[in-house]
């Protein structure tokens, strides 16, 4: 098995990018996602890739799939966690 690539959701860009600083990985690009309301952060990792989704405050498109709403949802359950995990 091997993995494309994994996503993860930041509360906005900042938050990514400090969170990407602090782990001592690089951007490499990132983009709006065009009718989602999102944008995104991509860091090589070998042959896969992290990509980091955060609002960028456009409203989503009609029929786009609800990303943006589940982001929403899990930051809303656990208002006070950092976009990632301090190490143990």
């Amino acid at each position: 098995m091997e993995i494309d690539h994994v996503v993860l959701a930041a509360r906005s860009k900042s938050d990514a990018e400090h969170a990407l600083r602090e782990a001592g990985l690089g951007v490499a690009r990132g983009r709006n996602i065009p009718g989602f309301g999102l944008s995104n952060l991509v860091v090589p990792l070998g042959q896969s890739l992290l990509e980091v989704q955060y609002p960028n405050g456009e409203q989503p498109a009609p029929g786009a799939p609800p990303l943006v709403e589940l982001d929403y949802k899990a930051f809303a359950a656990h208002p006070d966690e950092p976009p990632t995990a301090p190490p143990p």
